[in-house]
């Protein structure tokens, strides 16, 4: 969004001071603060700092199979600042036929009750496709290109239900693109890979970070000792930890991760790597076999396969890192990276395109010179055998964090583009 540009009256129904009613169509934390996944932890930040300027009346809809709480199938439920309304859509349904179906009924119904005079649908699914049908002014935020990530799935070349799947998500996808009026692109890689492919207007504005991630750096600069007071006796003072953080799926291949720590063991006896995560539906059996990896490489009692965590507990991981590293095959823009950078860690991963905009060699962390364990783990054993180094690249990924991906900055650019959405709507 360019900076100084004069802004556009809010609509409103009635009044001065009436709020805009804004409607943030997208999977939505259950239990704030607590978030599920990177989209979660993004809707949530967003539903936040929105509220916070006082301009916007805030709902959000969200219609997913997999909450356990409360047992009824709709519920609403107030937060500070807004109101969060759920649909628990049937596990039996796939996915991608409910986006066209009850989704995308679900959050036009929604839009009707709330009066919600703009609607901001956050992926390419049926979030998406009710936003645009409604006819209400909307904003589309996608969270990861879908023909891309269905692909580098595992089995998806090979198996020919996976390959009806995928077809049928990029259909999903290149229509949403299609219809779109308005795109915010969360990285540069989204914007090339959707640019041709749509004609909307697209705004730059990047995933925001929760604010507890940034007050982390502060107890890591004053020496807060991450391992202090971990119930694991292996644990000592002066063992340096690997932290991941992501959906445990062959997508984000915690596997390399897992290989590549005996060799970082060799330069830095005593590292340890903690895998935070749930297992991602479908891939049950993945982390039995990670568990059982890790035993044949004789770091078992070197790894912590943490499963998912609460807000508080989240935080405590990422102070107790001294850096993260990141070996996915595809990405958009990692919102677990970002969070990261807040912390003030270092970085260490596998080149993709997805991670440009984050991990920028030299400046805020290294990549692997191949993508194998050897590479990684050379990255990972050259950051953190150089003290100096790890903390100038944790100060400077600190740094471009807060100037970029602070709540208030992405809230204040999207309340931007929000005005600047309905003042072309009333014309």
């Amino acid at each position: 969004m360019r900076a100084g540009r004069r802004r556009a009256p809010l609509a409103d129904d009635g009044g001065a001071g009436a709020r805009t009613r804004v409607l943030l169509a997208g999977d939505f934390p259950e239990r704030p603060p607590m978030t599920v996944g990177g989209i979660q932890a993004v809707t949530w930040q967003l539903a936040r700092g929105l509220a916070d300027t006082g301009d916007f009346e805030i709902h959000a809809a969200a219609c997913e199979p997999y909450w356990q709480a409360p047992p009824r199938r709709r519920w609403r439920a107030r937060w500070e600042g807004g109101t969060a309304h759920y649909l628990r859509s049937s596990p039996r349904i796939p996915h991608v036929v409910s986006s066209w179906t009850s989704d995308a009924e679900y959050v036009r119904r929604t839009i009707r009750s709330t009066g919600a005079q703009l609607v901001h649908a956050h992926g390419q699914v049926g979030y998406t496709i009710g936003a645009i049908r409604s006819g209400v002014p909307h904003v589309v935020t996608p969270h990861g290109m879908l023909a891309r990530e269905k692909r580098a799935s595992a089995g998806a070349a090979v198996i020919s239900r996976e390959r009806l799947r995928q077809s049928l998500w990029t259909r999903t996808e290149d229509w949403c693109l299609a219809h779109a009026r308005h795109i915010v692109a969360i990285s540069p890689y989204v914007r090339r890979q959707i640019a041709p492919r749509t004609s909307a207007q697209l705004h730059d504005i990047p995933n925001p970070v929760d604010p507890g991630f940034f007050a982390l750096a502060a107890t890591r600069a004053a020496g807060w000792d991450g391992l202090a007071g971990r119930s694991d006796p292996s644990c000592t003072s002066r063992a340096p930890v690997l932290l991941s953080v992501g959906w445990v799926n062959p997508r984000k291949r915690q596997e390399l991760i897992l290989r590549a720590l005996p060799l970082v063991r060799e330069r830095l006896p005593g590292a340890r790597l903690r895998i935070v995560g749930n297992v991602e539906a479908g891939d049950a059996r993945l982390l039995a076999r990670l568990r059982s990896l890790a035993v044949e490489l004789g770091v078992g009692e070197a790894v912590d396969f943490l499963g998912g965590l609460s807000h508080a507990q989240l935080l405590d991981e990422y102070r107790g890192a001294s850096l993260y590293v990141h070996a996915a095959v595809e990405e958009s823009s990692p919102v677990a990276v970002a969070q990261a950078m807040a912390a003030g860690l270092a970085l260490c991963a596998i080149d993709i395109p997805g991670l440009h905009h984050l991990l920028v060699a030299g400046r805020t962390g290294l990549y692997a010179r191949e993508a194998s364990p050897a590479g990684l783990a050379a990255a990972v054993a050259d950051v953190l055998g150089n003290p100096s180094l790890a903390g100038s690249l944790g100060a400077n990924a600190q740094r471009e964090a807060r100037a970029r991906f602070h709540p208030s900055v992405v809230a204040g650019a999207t309340a931007d583009l929000y005005r600047e959405v309905l003042a072309q709507a009333s014309r």
